[in-house]
C-alpha cells in the first residue's frame, strides 16, 4: 500500500484500467466484474474496505486509494471470487468471523498459486501489503497459507474452529444478505452472473483463442457438480473422524527394544446422530433406500456409534448402531407418518451433548429451530427439487425427485 491522496475521479479511472488489465489475463475474472453493479463508496459506511454481498461490489475509495495497481487488480479479483463460489450464502450457521477468514485463505490461496500456470500470477498476485512500522519492510495484510492449498472454504473453516489457530491479520469483508428474500436473490443474481460471464469469457476465447483459467474450469464445475453425492457424505463423515491411540496395551512390536509405545486402534469417527424424517410426505421406499446409504455409512464407525432416530412432530429413538450392528428396517421400525417439526431433533441433540454431528434426511417442509444449534454440525441430505433450503448447516443434494415421491 502507498500514501496516496488520489481524487475520486482518477481513482474510477484507475479501477476502470485495472479492471481492463484483468479482462486481459483472465477474462472470466475480467467479465464477471462487469456482470454485476460497482459502488464507490466514499468515508464510512456500508465497508472500510471492499466487500460484496452477491449481488454488487463495494470499493471504499479512501482505502483502496492506498493501494497500488497490482495490488488494486488483486483486490478486485479477490471480491469476484467470492461472488463465484457463493461464499456469502454458504456460511449455514457457522461462526461469521471464523468463516469470513476461512474464505479468505481459500480465494487467496487460489488466487496466489492455481492461476500460475496460465501466466497471471505477476497480475493478480499482490496482495496488499503495508510497511512494518519497526523493520520499514512490507508484509502482507491478507491471510494466505500454504497448508489450505487448494482446501474448500469449509475444510478451512472446520481446522480453524478446532485449533483456535491465529488467523492474522484480514483486510475483507463478506456481506451476507439481512432476509431470505434477499438470500434468495443474491443466489440468483450470482450465478446469473457466473453463467453470463463464461458465456462471454467462451466467446472470447473462440476470438482471440487460449484455455479456460483455473477460475472458468471451477466455476463450470460448480454449476455442474459432478461429485456424486455418496462421495460428498463419506468425505464429510472422514472429516469428521480422527485416529486413536491407547496405553493400555504397549505396541508389542517395540517392547523387545525397551520401547513402551502406544499401540494404534485405527481410525475413529465420533458418535453421530442420524435422523430419519418420517413425516407423512417422505415415501417408504425413500426411507429404505436411505437405510442402505446408512448402514454403508456404518462400515466406517467401527469405534463409535451412530444413534438413529426418527421424527416428524415428536422424536423417536431407533437405537445405537455400529459396524458390528446394522439397521434391519424389518426389526427396528422408523415410526412417524404426521405432520414435520424439526425442533425435536435439535431439543434431543442438545440434551444428549455427547453427539456433535447430526446428519438430517428430510424434504425441509417443516418448522426449523429459530437460531442455528451452535456446537452441532448439521448436514442435510434433501431432494434436488426442494421447495426452500434449510437455513443452516451444510446440504447434500439427493438425485431425487420430491414431485415423484422421492424414488430413484
Amino acid at each position: 500500500m502507498r500514501e496516496n491522496l488520489e481524487s475520486l475521479e482518477t481513482f474510477k479511472e484507475r479501477l476502470a484500467v485495472a479492471r481492463s488489465r484483468l479482462l486481459r489475463h483472465e477474462p472470466f475474472l475480467g467479465f464477471m466484474t462487469l456482470e454485476l453493479p460497482t459502488q464507490i463508496l466514499d468515508g464510512d459506511g456500508v465497508t472500510p474496505t471492499a466487500a460484496t454481498d452477491g449481488r454488487r461490489y463495494f470499493y471504499n475509495y479512501r482505502w483502496c486509494r492506498q493501494l497500488t495497481d497490482p495490488e488494486l487488480v488483486f483486490v478486485i479479483a479477490h471480491e469476484v471470487a467470492h461472488v463465484i463460489f457463493l461464499h456469502m450464502l454458504r456460511r449455514k450457521g457457522r461462526q461469521a468471523v471464523l468463516w469470513n477468514a476461512a474464505c479468505d485463505f481459500a480465494v487467496n490461496g487460489l488466487l496466489l498459486r492455481s492461476c500460475e500456470s496460465r501466466g497471471s500470477l505477476n497480475v493478480i498476485a499482490a496482495m496488499p501489503s503495508m510497511s512494518d512500522p519497526n523493520t520499514g519492510r512490507p508484509h502482507r495484510i491478507g491471510l494466505w497459507d500454504e497448508r489450505f492449498a487448494d482446501w474448500t472454504a469449509e475444510s478451512i473453516y472446520d481446522v480453524l474452529d478446532r485449533t483456535a489457530i491465529n488467523i492474522g491479520v484480514n483486510w475483507d469483508q463478506l456481506l451476507e444478505p439481512s432476509s431470505q428474500q434477499q438470500t434468495a436473490t443474491a443466489g440468483a443474481q450470482s450465478r446469473a452472473a457466473v453463467a453470463k460471464a463464461l458465456i462471454r469469457a467462451r466467446e472470447h476465447r473462440q476470438n482471440h483463442g487460449g484455455e479456460p483459467g483455473c477460475f472458468e474450469r471451477l466455476a463450470v464445475a460448480g454449476l455442474n457438480p459432478t461429485v456424486p453425492w455418496r462421495q460428498r457424505l463419506r468425505w464429510r463423515a472422514l472429516s469428521w473422524g480422527f485416529e486413536t491411540i491407547s496405553w493400555a496395551r504397549p505396541n508389542p512390536r517395540f517392547r523387545p527394544h525397551g520401547l513402551y509405545l502406544p499401540k494404534h486402534r485405527g481410525f475413529q469417527l465420533p458418535d453421530i446422530l442420524f435422523a430419519f424424517d418420517t413425516s407423512g410426505s417422505v415415501s417408504d421406499r425413500f426411507l429404505g433406500q436411505m437405510v442402505a446409504e446408512l448402514n454403508g455409512l456404518l462400515m466406517l464407525a467401527r469405534n463409535s456409534v451412530v444413534r438413529v432416530i426418527c421424527c416428524d412432530v415428536e422424536v423417536q429413538v431407533g437405537g445405537d448402531f455400529h459396524a458390528g450392528r446394522r439397521l434391519d428396517p424389518r426389526q427396528h421400525k422408523l415410526r412417524g407418518g404426521g405432520g414435520t417439526d424439526f425442533r425435536p431433533v435439535f431439543d434431543y441433540a442438545q440434551r444428549e451433548k455427547r453427539f456433535r454431528q447430526l446428519i438430517y434426511l428430510t424434504d425441509t417442509c417443516g418448522i426449523y429451530p429459530e437460531a442455528a444449534p451452535q456446537h452441532l454440525n448439521t448436514v442435510w441430505l434433501v431432494p434436488h427439487d426442494i421447495p426452500a433450503e434449510p437455513p443452516f448447516g451444510e446440504i447434500i443434494t439427493l438425485p431425487f425427485s420430491a414431485h415423484q415421491r422421492l424414488e430413484l
